[in-house]
């Protein structure tokens, strides 16, 4: 049977709807956010999730819609973690900013958790900026670094 709105409305009676309105008030005067003093996404939560390695973390579709690609937050801390170490071999360090021009693909979730990790600030930028906007945001930004791919073409 369906219901609309003010018919479910109409068959709570008044308790169940003082209970309803307790149970917030109750819930909004107790709530405390638990915020750690250092907190890192890389760490904290791919990481922490990825002990359990059949945990998917993420589905990409491809451009055409017909293929699914499938990762786990295991596989992520282990891909991001190799990128925290080619990001060192390049000399990129903690408090850097670095500019990250990738399409929406699963490589771009692996560029930007590893960044999380190493303390690199990431600048995400969409892969239509012309070479004006890359050379304000990198100048403005004071970033030493731009991530992206050989598909990216300059657009002037």
């Amino acid at each position: 049977m369906m219901y609309s709105n003010k018919k479910i409305g109409d068959l709570m009676n008044s308790k169940q709807k003082n209970l309803r309105k307790n149970d917030y008030n109750t819930l909004y005067r107790d709530f405390k956010w638990e915020v750690p003093e250092c907190f890192n996404f890389g760490f904290d939560i791919v990481d922490k999730w990825s002990k359990d390695r059949t945990k998917l973390a993420l589905v990409s579709i491809d451009h055409t819609g017909e293929k699914a690609q499938y990762q786990t937050f295991y596989e992520l801390t282990t891909l991001s973690n190799k990128f925290v170490n080619v990001l060192k071999n390049l000399g990129i360090k903690k408090g850097d900013r670095a500019l990250v021009m990738l399409e929406s693909i699963p490589e771009w979730y692996v560029v930007m958790i590893g960044m999380f990790k190493l303390g690199v600030i990431p600048m995400p930028g969409t892969v239509l900026l012309t070479s004006k906007d890359i050379e304000y945001r990198l100048n403005r930004a004071e970033a030493s670094t731009i991530i992206t791919d050989l598909n990216h073409e300059l657009v002037d």
